[in-house]
């Protein structure tokens, strides 16, 4: 039976769209796309999601491939955490299911400064929980982080779902014996919820 419904945040619960967001920043085309291939789409990023890299030595590097856009490259690596939007329908489903007593984490691959930010968006405040893989210095998916979310917890993983836009990711909680889906958009996973019994479609 399941009891608990772990989210992934990016592309689950917040629409993380480089360009959409960096629109929100700048006017010019060209720093739009500069800042979208080398900064969001640059070696570096990966190494955000484990703390390898702070903010600085991100900032540094980037800089060092692109000098002419060294001001907007602060400003966006200050700014972005806060630029997104909810994926729409998130907000009211997870609202649903709390109240029908299902409790709620997270299980991010993301840098955990993005704690300081979790206020500045609802969805967040449905949680129980979550752990991100900058805290923990490991990514999904390794095993281990799933393990930790649980330990810390105190998850039974035959009662987890855990919902992730990349199937590698839901690929190994399956292996640890939690359900698991490859999420799309928020009116498939809905009627998948009905499908599986979990959850009846609105």
């Amino acid at each position: 039976m399941t009891k608990n419904i772990v989210f992934d945040m990016g592309k689950v619960l917040l629409a993380y769209e480089p360009q959409k967001f960096l629109k929100k920043l700048f006017s010019q085309e060209e720093v739009i796309e500069a800042l979208s291939r080398e900064l969001f789409g640059g070696p570096e990023w990966p190494l955000t999601d484990t703390d390898a890299l702070d903010d600085e030595a991100l900032i540094f590097s980037v800089t060092m491939r692109i000098p002419q856009y060294a001001e907007q490259i602060e400003k966006a690596v200050e700014v972005w955490p806060v630029l997104m939007d909810q994926v729409d329908g998130m907000e009211d489903l997870l609202r649903e299911l709390k109240g029908a007593g299902y409790r709620l984490y997270l299980l991010s691959n993301a840098p955990s400064k993005f704690r300081n930010y979790l206020g500045e968006y609802p969805v967040f405040s449905l949680l129980d929980g979550g752990i991100f893989s900058g805290t923990e210095q490991i990514v999904k998916p390794t095993a281990e982080l799933y393990r930790r979310l649980c330990k810390k917890y105190d998850l039974v993983p035959e009662e987890c779902l855990f919902v992730d836009d990349r199937p590698e990711n839901i690929a190994m909680a399956r292996r640890l014996g939690w359900k698991g889906h490859v999420f799309t958009n928020c009116e498939e996973f809905r009627r998948w919820l009905g499908e599986e019994g979990i959850f009846p479609v609105k």
